[in-house]
């Protein structure tokens, strides 16, 4: 093949690379099109550079090369310096791009971060509030079981104290009504003794008689006054007072006077024995109760009875100078 037709099929390698090329372009393939460019330049070069060997042809292929080769050469030299700079400014925008990519990348990071700090303050401050109206909630709920069970104190304690009440009220019913049933049967041994007396005193004869006659009606005055104290004054105290005058009146008729006379003597023995049995009956413990005591005030009537009972058996003394005339 003569160096001619070389340069011939160079002419076509060069128009077949700038087709290449241009279709490279159009893909966007900017590095392929330089380097199709650059291959057929690279061709170029290597066939003109032994060009001077062909004496005999060299003003042919001199023409052939400035006409129909170098044109082709420069273009693409020109071409391949408008590809470089385009793909130097394609790579610039793609650095670009991707800085600018990175830093979306980044901000949409830091917004993300920020999102997830914020919806776990969210979540934070929520389970807070969750967690302040839980416990508002348990406080109230202990308040309010405070308050019922409060509620419910009182009313045990109201209902304790109506029943307490209620009972106390009923004990001091059955007292007064054990006190109302002794004053009548009290007073009855009293009246008894106040008839027996009245037929009695007449017939007292002794030098002593007047004052034998005053501690009759004595007892009989003192216990009625006695039973009329404790019918105003119903009540434990008053139970008591009478006690008290009732131990008195039994002192006074053993010791006094009216001891001097027997027949008075028994009839005054026998209405205290009989209000002290009325009284020991009323107000003692019940006997089906299993180790029940009597209480203190009992026991003293029954020291009382003892006293009247012992009285009673050993009879009186009577004044030596002196009988009842019956």
């Amino acid at each position: 093949m003569s160096k001619l037709e070389r340069l011939t099929a160079l002419k076509e390698t060069m128009e077949i690379k700038e087709k290449e090329a241009t279709e490279k372009i159009g893909k966007g393939d900017l590095q392929g099109a330089i380097d199709a460019l650059r291959e057929a330049m690279q061709s170029y070069l290597s066939e003109m550079g032994d060009l001077s060997k062909y004496k005999k042809e060299l003003p042919t292929l001199q023409t052939y090369k400035e006409e129909a080769l170098r044109p082709i050469y420069d273009n693409f030299k020109e071409w391949e310096v408008d590809l470089e700079r385009e793909l130097r400014q394609k790579e610039s925008h793609r650095q670009t791009a991707e800085v600018y990519r990175q830093q979306e990348r980044v901000r949409q990071e830091e917004r993300r971060a920020e999102e997830e700090r914020r919806a776990e303050e969210e979540r934070r401050a929520e389970e807070e509030q969750r967690a302040e109206e839980e416990r508002r909630a348990e406080e109230e709920q202990r308040a309010e079981e405070e308050k019922r069970a409060e509620e419910e104190k009182r009313a045990e304690e109201e209902k304790r104290a109506e029943e307490e009440k209620r009972a106390e009220e009923e004990k001091r019913g059955k007292e007064q009504e054990k006190i109302q049933n002794f004053l009548v049967k009290a007073q009855g041994a009293v009246d008894e003794y106040e008839q027996k007396i009245t037929k009695l005193l007449p017939q007292v004869t002794s030098t002593r008689g007047r004052a034998i006659q005053r501690a009759a009606q004595t007892l009989y005055e003192d216990l009625t006054g006695a039973l009329s104290l404790l019918r105003g004054d119903p009540t434990s105290e008053g139970v008591e007072n009478f006690k008290t005058k009732f131990r008195e009146s039994v002192d006074d008729a053993i010791k006094g006077d009216l001891s001097t006379e027997p027949t008075l003597y028994q009839a005054a023995i026998k209405m205290l024995k009989n209000i002290a049995n009325c009284f020991i009956s009323l107000f003692g413990i019940d006997k089906n109760r299993l180790y029940a005591t009597d209480s203190k005030i009992v026991q003293e009537v029954k020291a009382i009875r003892s006293n009247l009972l012992e009285a009673e058996k050993s009879g009186p003394e009577p004044d030596a100078s002196s009988r009842a005339q019956l």
